[in-house]
């Protein structure tokens, strides 16, 4: 069954950006596809980096569908998308594979946020400032405990 369109990326291309609805899963075939959050006004700090046989823009698939990151194609790039739509109505129509394909995305996304975990326990290990990571901490304790 043939569920995707295969798409392709020059280096440099722009697949999505941050604040765009997200109506496509992609998995890369061939080539690499960088993963930037926004920081300031024109300046985006990477995440990570996709390449073949992994997945990005699962927001497509997470209300309220809308990127939290840009991502940009480093090289040529062949990328398999699903769109959301069509996505939903396999699961529907065939649940026990669907099951597999949301649990292997459940188990990419845990990898993905251990793997910022650590870059961010690693970030604040070096800056060695206590005061900025108390205040880090104050920004996202829940608002109950916040002074």
């Amino acid at each position: 069954m043939d569920l995707g369109k295969i798409e392709t990326f020059a280096p440099g291309d722009i697949v999505f950006t941050a604040g765009s609805e997200s109506r496509k899963l992609f998995f890369v075939e061939e080539g690499q596809v960088m993963v930037e959050l926004p920081y300031v006004e024109g300046v985006f700090v990477p995440i990570s980096i996709v390449g073949p046989r992994q997945a990005f823009s699962w927001s497509a698939l997470v209300p309220p569908h809308r990127h939290t990151s840009t991502a940009m194609a480093l090289s040529d790039t062949r990328v398999n998308s699903l769109d959301r739509d069509t996505l939903l109505k396999f699961i529907r129509d065939y649940p026990s594979q669907g099951v597999v394909l949301m649990g292997n995305l459940a188990s990419l996304i845990a990898s993905r946020l251990t793997s910022l975990e650590a870059e961010l326990v690693e970030v604040l290990r070096e800056s060695q400032s206590l005061p900025d990571v108390i205040h880090v901490q104050l920004r996202l304790a829940p608002k109950e405990i916040k002074p």
